[in-house]
């Protein structure tokens, strides 16, 4: 099914705001998603970014080989 939250694809929507020049640089962006919020931040010149959000356990499995 699809995945809940993703932090990599909320890092990148964010970097392609600031390449649009629709959000700001060094500013913690709040990006919603259906398994909750993230805030996402990137350095000038996307230097370095800040991903935080809670850490939820929604799966457990096992595999046998």
């Amino acid at each position: 099914g699809p995945t809940l939250s993703c932090g990599s694809g909320a890092v990148a929507a964010v970097a392609a705001g600031i390449a649009n020049n629709l959000l700001p640089f060094n500013a913690k962006i709040r990006v919603k998603q259906p398994g909750g919020e993230l805030s996402v931040a990137i350095a000038d010149g996307y230097r370095e970014s800040t991903l935080e959000g809670e850490a939820v356990y929604v799966y457990h499995g096992i595999v046998e080989f």
